[in-house]
């Protein structure tokens, strides 16, 4: 098959162009081809298409074949050129050779022609092969380039040696230098101001490490990895170093850590509260039946010791309750130099004891803020206590103070002591859960961490700082109350009859069952018990009942299961529940109890709080729900 060709002749005779495409199609070649005689005609016929090759007379009466050649080289052409010429010296030939022709020969010998043309066509191909190659190379090292710069992390290509080959601009800007700058650098004097490798770098390829370049980056932790290159033999013959910044990735990482482990705290303290909750409250209800007989003094005094022994039991259960369940405090008006005086009174005694001068500036006529008073209270109280551990072995002066001001939409609270104050290596960390510096029996390491939570539940914030010598400060900012919100007192009981009604008290604990019969005996109500679900049901199937006291957790049937069945049974009675739980934090029992429309009766309770919520179920309807 004949092989295409295009050819452009620059020849003034027609003859002895049509001579040259005859020697070529005697080679097999499919010419295409035009003849011009002149600078213009040729310039045209190199902008209209391309060619080939490139066959030109070298003296014509308008025209030369080095101003052919100089045409081609002005548009950049890289087309074979070939003279033949009638009459040519072979200084011009050489002249000609040497301006980029790359053949020539006489038209009366056109032996060589095709195979000239064949060679200087293959050696065009392969240069135009070539050229590509190397746009390609070029075109592949400038993307390498770009994407090598455009790398977050810090690149760098390393000789056996550990001096750098080249750095990307991510390490270049950690360093503070040009890129070009690091080059045959000690990697290990530039990121660590040293000789020797630290030991938490990785020592194989595929391990990483976590490093801190204090020097470049303090505060900041890299993971740093190094991957081999390799020769054709499997042996490394440099390294490339990464550095990526997880600062950010090791902090979510560790608080996500943190919060699998409280979680899980949550659930055992839950528990544990359960466990701890029923003695208590067995405990609390007993002492105060003991109280309401006619005691001899000291007997009173005695079981007056037990009834405020369990009370402090049940707060430190409730400050664990809090700290494992946060929940939106109960919103109320507060008064917050009330908050400060009532706690005060609960630590003057002791604060006095250990020597303590105890100051209070509080500002007259402060606004109200939003917060649940119990929890602020204890905010307080945790905070009293810090203070108080670090005055009570100290030498000198011993005083906490306690002021308040307001400040615009805020109100502060202060409390500051004169005692050792917190090293600033750990100020950072106080807030942390279970961060002490305290021996293990004298703190736990919750109390400054369940602060911060109830803090933060209220829309406030908590700080701390601590001069060198001057002990600490802590400040505490909470949002001022809005007009909408309700004062810091507890709604009035309804005024309902008790006597002659029926209460069915459903509990698994025996003490806390014989406990609230006995109460409910003494406000002239008639009084069933048993131990579980079933057993009320069975009860509830003899006897009409007006109010259900009943645990949450029990065995077998639980309380939700047990006012599942009595609402599809009895619907009159189901509103009119009293649901006893140690576990007042939990959020799914504090939501199926709202959702029950029912009350919730907290252990450890007081009498008046049985009181209290038997009422306020009672006041639910009108009248005994009747047995199927």
């Amino acid at each position: 098959m004949d092989r295409p060709l295009r050819v452009l002749i620059a020849e003034d005779s027609e003859d002895d162009a049509a001579l040259l495409l005859r020697e070529l199609r005697k080679a097999g070649y499919a010419t295409t081809s035009r003849r011009v005689d002149s600078a213009k005609a040729m310039r045209a016929a190199l902008d209209e298409q391309e060619w080939d090759i490139v066959i030109s007379d070298h003296a014509m009466p308008q025209f030369s074949s080095l101003e052919a050649l100089a045409l081609c080289q002005e548009k950049g052409l890289d087309i074979p050129f070939i003279i033949v010429s009638g009459v040519i010296s072979e200084e011009r030939a050489v002249d000609a050779m040497r301006a980029g022709a790359h053949d020539y020969m006489a038209k009366d010998n056109l032996v060589r022609l095709t195979a000239a043309v064949e060679r200087e066509l293959r050696d065009a191909a392969q240069r135009t092969a070539r050229r590509r190659a190397e746009q390609d190379a070029a075109r592949a090292g400038k993307e390498w380039s770009e994407t090598f710069d455009a790398i977050a992390s810090a690149v760098c290509l390393l000789d056996l040696d550990y001096h750098i080959l080249r750095a990307n601009l991510a390490l270049a800007r950690l360093t503070g230098k040009k890129a070009q700058e690091l080059k045959g650098e000690s990697y290990f004097r530039l990121m660590f101001g040293r000789d020797e490798p630290p030991a938490a770098l990785p020592s194989r390829p595929d391990e990483a490490g976590d490093v801190t370049f204090d020097r470049l980056a303090p505060g900041r932790t890299f993971e740093v990895r190094f991957h081999p290159i390799l020769d054709e033999a499997g042996a490394p013959r440099a390294l490339v170093q990464i550095a990526r910044d997880v600062t950010e990735a090791r902090r979510l990482q560790a608080e996500l850590l943190q919060s699998q482990k409280l979680a899980a705290l949550g659930e055992v303290i839950s528990s544990i509260a359960h466990e701890l909750n029923n003695p208590l409250a067995a405990l609390l209800a007993h002492a105060q039946l003991l109280l309401q007989r006619d005691l001899p003094p000291g007997v009173a005094q005695d079981v007056r010791a037990v009834e405020e022994s369990a009370l402090r039991a049940s707060r430190i259960v409730q400050n664990l309750l809090v700290f494992a369940r946060r929940r939106e405090p109960r919103r109320a008006a507060v008064a917050i130099n009330h908050v400060v005086e009532r706690t005060l009174l609960l630590r003057a005694a002791q604060l006095a004891a250990d020597g303590i001068e105890l100051v209070t500036h509080l500002a007259p006529d402060l606004p109200l803020v939003a917060g649940d008073p119990h929890q602020l209270q204890q905010v307080l109280l945790n905070l009293v206590n810090n203070a108080q551990r670090a005055l009570r072995d100290k030498p000198g002066l011993r005083r906490l103070t306690i002021s308040s001001e307001a400040a615009g939409e805020w109100l502060r609270l202060r409390v500051a002591d004169t005692g050792v104050g917190i090293p600033d290596e750990i100020l950072d960390r106080i807030f942390e859960p279970f961060f002490t510096t305290q021996e293990a029996e004298q703190g736990s390491g919750l109390g400054l961490s369940v602060c911060q939570g109830i803090v933060r539940d209220h829309g406030g914030r908590i700080s701390v700082s601590s001069p060198p010598g001057e002990g600490a400060e802590f400040l505490v900012e909470l949002p001022v109350a809005g007009e909408s919100l309700l004062p810091d007192e507890l709604p009035e009981p309804p005024v309902v009859s008790l006597a002659g009604a029926r209460v069915l008290i459903v509990e698994d604990e025996m003490l806390i069952r014989l406990a609230l019969a006995r109460m409910l005996e003494g406000m002239a109500l008639e009084v069933l018990s048993v131990a579980n679900g079933k057993e009320a049901l069975q009860a509830l199937n003899s006897a009409d009942c007006d109010v259900v006291v009943c645990d949450v957790k029990m065995p077998g049937m639980s309380g939700r299961q047990l006012h599942e069945e009595v609402r599809r049974r009895w619907p009159a009675l189901a509103c009119r529940f009293v649901f006893c739980t140690g576990d007042t934090m939990n959020p799914d029992t504090v939501a199926f109890v709202r959702a029950a429309g029912a009350q919730m009766l907290a252990k450890p309770f007081l009498v008046a709080d049985v009181k209290a919520a038997v009422s306020a179920a009672l006041a639910a309807a009108d009248g005994p729900a009747t047995a199927e």
